[in-house]
């Protein structure tokens, strides 16, 4: 799938109290329109993420759509391509035009890559918008759900979403021009920014903001180097726990097998006194316990990793952050591969020479003589 169009050239702008994280702030339009003015990208837009209720086809069940709703410039900065149909124009959002993007996954699984969709009619939330192109799939990630959504609507066409939103602006994506450097383009956003800023809100609640630092626009170079920084930060976070529950599981297992393994060598003690009395030694008992418990180790580590290479695959085709690095990055290689196989075979010792000690222990002369007992 290709990435979004040089990257490097792209900004992510925030609305933020000075010297705070970004949060969900909004501005009025009017403030992205004084930010074009301004001469310093190329191509600017904002959009605002919602889930969607969509019926596909006449008759269709109707169900839940990641969608955007975009102003104009938005998909221009992202440099997005049409695999059939057309893009949003001008007009489009000038006439306040009821159409729609599709993306190219949901136009094949709903759709079957069918280009007579071009022009079809869909129902967004009860009302009729027509299928104007299908957006060719893409990745990028930033403080938006970049490459992951498969709608998009102009955001003054319809009332879909709540009355207030089309008039308003959140976090902005851009492409600057490349004679304009980050830092001088965020000096000039702010002083443009100072008529605006008491129209900020809070974007959760569409409360009144209650701060009492100023609120300016941060310009982040890509898409948004904080979004993933904050992402990483919170996974780092969770590591110590998801080990240490790892490692809890492990020993409960470790412990189980073991009491399992001891039990079973208790019932096959008649076994082991014969093979015993017509001559193997004890360390050769021992060795062919220790065997059984790798070949049980062994085929732990080969399922567990298959299931670990599948789960990988799995979560890559789902998002599981609002911002944050795309999942591609995440594999199983040769250092985790490593790992597993070393905490394997220190489980064989864990619980393979449990059996093995008890064989050695163990009265094997005596227990040809005994009665043959068992217990559940």
């Amino acid at each position: 799938t290709p990435g979004v169009a040089n990257p490097d050239e792209l900004a992510t702008i925030y609305f933020q109290p000075a010297g705070r994280q970004p949060t969900y702030f909004s501005a009025t339009r009017d403030a992205l329109g004084a930010f074009r003015s301004a001469g310093m990208f190329v191509a600017l837009g904002s959009s605002s993420e919602a889930e969607l209720l969509v019926v596909p086809r006449t008759g269709a069940d109707a169900e839940l759509v990641q969608a955007e709703v975009v102003t104009d410039g938005y998909l221009e900065a992202l440099r997005v391509q049409a695999r059939a149909g057309r893009l949003l124009t001008m007009d489009d959002f000038a006439a306040r035009r009821p159409v729609a993007l599709i993306s190219e996954r949901w136009w094949r699984s709903r759709f079957g890559g069918d280009a007579s969709a071009i022009g079809q009619s869909i129902s967004i939330r009860g009302h009729p918008f027509v299928i104007a192109g299908v957006v060719a799939d893409y990745r990028g990630w930033g403080a938006l759900r970049i490459g992951t959504s498969d709608i998009w609507i102009p955001a003054d066409a319809q009332r879909v979403w709540l009355a207030e939103f089309p008039e308003r602006v959140f976090a902005l994506v851009g492409r600057l021009r490349p004679e304009v450097p980050v830092a001088i383009a965020e000096q000039r956003l702010r002083a443009l920014f100072t008529p605006y800023a008491s129209s900020v809100l809070m974007s959760m609640s569409m409360g009144e903001l209650s701060t009492a630092k100023p609120i300016v626009p941060v310009v982040y170079p890509g898409l948004s180097a904080i979004g993933e920084a904050r992402t990483r930060s919170t996974v780092a976070e969770m590591y110590p726990f998801a080990l240490g529950a790892t490692g809890l599981l492990l020993l409960l297992a470790c412990a189980n097998t073991a009491n399992l393994l001891l039990a079973r060598t208790m019932m096959h003690a008649r076994d082991l006194a014969l093979r015993y009395a017509v001559g193997a030694s004890r360390w050769r008992l021992a060795r062919g316990l220790l065997v059984e418990a790798a070949l049980i180790a062994v085929s732990a580590i080969g399922l567990g990793v298959a299931i670990g290479r599948l789960w990988v695959g799995l979560a890559q085709g789902e998002q599981l952050f609002a911002t944050g690095p795309v999942l591609d990055e995440i594999s199983l290689d040769w250092r985790v591969a490593g790992f597993a196989v070393a905490l394997g075979g220190v489980t064989i010792l864990a619980y393979g020479l449990v059996p093995a000690l008890a064989v050695s222990r163990l009265a094997l002369p005596r227990v040809l003589v005994q009665s043959r007992r068992s217990t559940r």
